[in-house]
């Protein structure tokens, strides 16, 4: 009988890659033993914050000093913050050097053709979170540019100022080839009629998630209700860029976000329960208190 009896490499290898999806283990996993570092260490940079901190510091050495297979089996999300640190350069490198990203946040310093140039060849990219208007000028829009032939789930950071800008937006969504869906996270005008035309253009899309900063008679202003279109959701944002970027952090982590508790309500409906016969619909609070936030990391 062995004294020492051990799982296959195969399996344990498995067993701890497991446990390294939670960021709160993974650090003492890392202490281990030395085949167990080499087994999680890539999953300390899942995802990853360009921001001045310690934890991009980190990842930026090992991106410098390891092979690309190392690369290739880390960084799976990436937000690329508004702060001096995040420059065009830098987000160039990143997306060039982990080719296996699903998923992505832009903010105001990493936008054009650059940017678009580098999402193209995110061939894993599934979710993006960036504003329209910093990727394209207005009149050269493109829902069939490369940087969006995988895209599923789409959150527009736009609120158009203008029926020109407005028109520009409803007009290249429903060129994106596989998206099921999308979110305009920051619906301020009133605009059911284009709403209700872009479902009726994309009939592949699943789920509508139209956020405001305060809830609203939606159906008064025309909007459909949830028995005639059950794929809108409504969602309250408290403020615009902590609550976005926080529930942006969850999903990266696999944790409850506003895409899966709108899931959950679209399913409801489909059913026949929830909101699906009230007079106006049940609001997600995007108000997140618990981990993860901006400032964690």
């Amino acid at each position: 009988m062995d004294p020492e009896p051990r799982l296959p490499p195969e399996l344990e290898q498995e067993i701890f890659q497991i446990a390294a999806q939670d960021p709160e283990s993974i650090l003492n996993l890392l202490l281990v033993a030395r085949r167990v570092h080499q087994w999680v260490e890539p999953y300390l940079y899942r995802v990853i914050q360009v921001s001045n901190s310690p934890r991009l510091s980190a990842f930026l050495r090992a991106m410098a000093d390891r092979n690309p297979p190392f690369l290739a089996a880390g960084p799976r999300s990436v937000f690329f913050e508004a702060v001096p640190e995040c420059t065009e350069a830098l987000g160039q490198e990143i997306l060039a050097k982990c080719p296996n990203i699903t998923r992505i946040g832009l903010t105001v310093n990493f936008g054009g053709p650059v940017a678009l140039a580098a999402l193209a060849k995110l061939h894993h990219l599934q979710y993006l979170t960036a504003s329209i208007f910093r990727l394209f000028p207005l009149a050269e829009m493109d829902g069939r540019h490369r940087a969006f032939a995988r895209i599923t789930h789409f959150s527009i950071l736009d609120n158009p100022r203008s029926t020109e800008e407005e028109d520009a937006i409803f007009a290249v969504i429903p060129d994106l080839p596989v998206l099921t869906h999308v979110c305009f996270l920051l619906l301020a005008r009133r605009r059911s009629a284009q709403i209700r035309r872009l479902l009726q253009m994309c009939s592949r899309l699943e789920i509508l998630l139209l956020c405001r900063f305060n809830a609203a008679d939606v159906y008064a202003e025309g909007y459909p209700t949830a028995k005639e279109e059950p794929r809108i959701v409504w969602a309250v944002t408290r403020t615009a860029y902590e609550t976005v970027w926080t529930d942006w952090l969850r999903g990266a982590y696999g944790l409850v976000d506003v895409w899966q508790l709108a899931e959950e309500r679209v399913q409801a409906r489909l059913r026949g329960e929830g909101d699906v016969e009230g007079e106006s619909p049940e609001w997600i609070v995007e108000d997140w208190e618990t981990w993860p936030t901006l400032h964690d990391w």
